[in-house]
């Protein structure tokens, strides 16, 4: 190349520079939806053509087949990016087959290894020559058998993607038909140019390629598009699947107050279809509805709710913009939300009901808490009532069997002896009515000592446990700490929850062994009656903590009223423990309680003022 000839080439220069700024845009927005292929499209365009500028500036016949082998790389993949880029913009459900693109890759490097082997097979072109055609030498050869076919697919490529261009243009209305239409001219003048390069090749050998000239054209088209419309910014996401199918009214009014576009939700709302309102003013569309285009005839932003006849409507009104910020026009959208008021409706009416019935279930709660402490009461009272006259039957009756009123015989004493075992049986179970009426009353009282030496308590409890089972075939085992500390409680209550777990375990033993297990843990001491009796079903062991509720084998039993075990958890929570159960059918029971050596809750029931249970 010499300074004569690069006047020549300026044109072609230009062409570049141009190619090249689209492609830089491209590649900033890359990130949209086939912003990809876009930018490989501008980007193969700019390689062709730079390659074009290099095989015109080169003066030997070597030089100019490269650079004419180079532009047959983006001459190849210019169709194939516009085509996968266009069926992104359309939303074409094959832009994401990675079987039709794995394909159409293939086939253009097929084509690309055809053509940079042809000088072995001269399948695509016949041997090349230099001809003479000032300002620059031409490159000349003859197109053989697959030339066509290379032809056949980069313009099939092409022709599909302008024909989804072409329906989509059809199927659009106002919003992206102008992107459409330029994205149309853009790529039809390097098609058509290419057309003609073509005529020419076959005709006229020898004559300059102008589709350097058409690429500059067409993406000079482009680039206008892309910054009149911002055509990578809002590619249309098929506008029939968002605005044509959306349920809520969409509604475009322009500066002059016409009515521009509409939805079929639209339509259904005004009861107009949209060849009868577009570019009508709004007097006439919404003349059923004076009152309300009054109101809101000049209002750019805002959002509102409004009840037209037995419908309510949320209305929300925003301005629209140009690139230049400038005023356009309104979008209206009006959502349905008379389903949303009648549901409130009835949610606020089911509220006023609920409240209502709450407060007199309230009322109700409140007299029959009343009514049960007054029966607790009652009982506690009654409770105590009947034990001092029968603790009085009972300690004469041992005061006769013993014969201290004057002797008796052998049926006197049998008599005796089975009135004082059913009081004794009567009296426990007054105590155990009066202890849970208390309970529940808030009546009972713990005597709590900082003193409490369990070791002797407990040799206490061994004792009673050892007669309770004297007549059974039952081994008491122990398995106590030498070292117990001394606790802080009610001495009296702790040898009462252990007793109650004892006689529960003899009560359902009838061999075996029962275990009672004293463990030091911490700051606390945790408590363990094991037996070896018929054990307690899952589904029965909740309800055997419940105020005179049996197990089954409880009430096959037929003794005791049930109270046992729940005042039992009572006794050990209000020292601040907690009791539970482990067993299985057919596999003993396991009681476990834990009780506090120390606590703040059992210091201040020391105090004068602590309350009870």
């Amino acid at each position: 190349m010499n300074s004569s000839t690069l006047p020549y080439l300026v044109p072609y220069i230009i062409s570049l520079i141009i190619s090249v700024g689209i492609a830089v845009y491209a590649w900033d927005h890359r990130q949209v939806s086939g912003g990809v292929y876009f930018t490989g499209l501008v980007v193969s365009q700019s390689l062709w053509i730079a390659g074009y500028i290099f095989e015109l500036a080169s003066s030997s016949l070597q030089s100019k087949l490269f650079w004419d082998n180079f532009q047959w790389i983006p001459s190849t993949f210019i169709p194939l990016s516009m085509f996968l880029f266009v069926l992104h913009y359309v939303q074409n459900p094959l832009r994401n087959s990675r079987r039709l693109i794995s394909f159409l890759v293939t086939i253009n490097l097929g084509f690309l290894l055809l053509i940079f082997t042809n000088s072995l097979h001269h399948i695509m072109a016949s041997e090349s020559r230099l001809i003479k055609n000032p300002p620059f030498d031409t490159l000349d050869y003859d197109f053989h058998s697959g030339f066509p076919l290379w032809i056949l697919n980069v313009y099939g490529l092409t022709l599909i993607g302008l024909w989804y261009l072409a329906k989509a243009l059809r199927n659009s209305k106002h919003f992206y038909s102008q992107q459409i239409i330029i994205l149309l001219v853009g790529f039809l003048i390097p098609i058509m140019g290419g057309f003609v390069t073509l005529a020419e090749v076959f005709t006229i050998a020898g004559q300059r390629d102008i589709t350097p000239f058409t690429f500059a054209l067409g993406n000079a088209v482009l680039a206008w598009g892309l910054f009149r419309f911002s055509l990578l910014d809002a590619v249309p996401i098929a506008r029939d699947t968002i605005i044509e199918n959306i349920r809520d009214a969409v509604i475009v009014i322009d500066q002059i107050n016409r009515v521009i576009d509409l939805n079929p939700a639209a339509e259904v709302l005004i009861r107009q279809p949209s060849r009868l309102v577009i570019g009508q003013p709004i007097e006439v569309v919404f003349s059923r509805w004076h009152d309300l285009l009054e109101k809101y005839r000049n209002i750019q932003n805002l959002r509102d709710q409004i009840t037209v006849g037995e419908q309510h409507l949320e209305v929300n009104i925003s301005p629209l913009y140009d690139h230049r910020q400038r005023l356009i026009g309104r979008l209206v959208l009006i959502h349905n939300v008379t389903q949303q008021v009648k549901n409130q409706a009835e949610i606020h009416q089911r509220s006023l009901e609920l409240e209502t019935a709450n407060h007199e279930l309230q009322i109700a709660w409140d007299a029959a808490k009343s009514a049960d402490k007054t029966k607790s009461q009652f009982l506690a009272s009654m409770s105590h009532e009947l034990r001092t006259p029968l603790g009085a039957i009972l300690n004469f009756t041992e005061f006769l069997t013993m014969g201290m009123f004057g002797p008796l015989n052998e049926r006197q004493k049998d008599a005796l002896e089975k009135v004082l075992s059913s009081g004794r049986h009567l009296l426990a179970l007054i105590n155990d009515i009066l202890d849970i009426t208390k309970i529940e009353a808030g009546m009972m009282h713990l005597f709590v000592e900082d003193d409490v030496n369990l070791s002797q308590e407990l040799t206490t409890v061994i004792a009673t446990a050892e007669a309770l089972i004297k007549d059974k075939p039952i081994q008491f085992i122990t398995d106590i700490d030498d070292d117990l500390p001394i606790m802080m409680g009610d001495k009296r209550r702790i040898r009462q929850i252990l007793l109650n777990l004892i006689s529960n375990a003899a009560k359902f033993t009838d061999k075996g062994s029962i275990t009672l297990s004293v463990k030091k843990r911490d700051n606390e001491l945790l408590f363990m009656v094991s037996d070896t009796g018929p054990g307690i079903p899952p589904q029965d062991q909740t309800l055997v903590f419940e105020p005179f509720r049996q197990s089954k084998a409880g009430l096959k039993s037929g003794g005791g009223t049930g109270l046992g075990l729940p005042i039992t958890r009572r006794l050990v929570e209000a020292h601040g423990g907690r009791l539970w159960l482990e067993s299985e059918s057919g596999d003993g029971a396991t009681f476990f309680v834990t009780l506090p050596v120390q606590s703040a809750e059992l210091l201040a029931m020391m105090q004068p003022e602590a309350a009870g249970l």
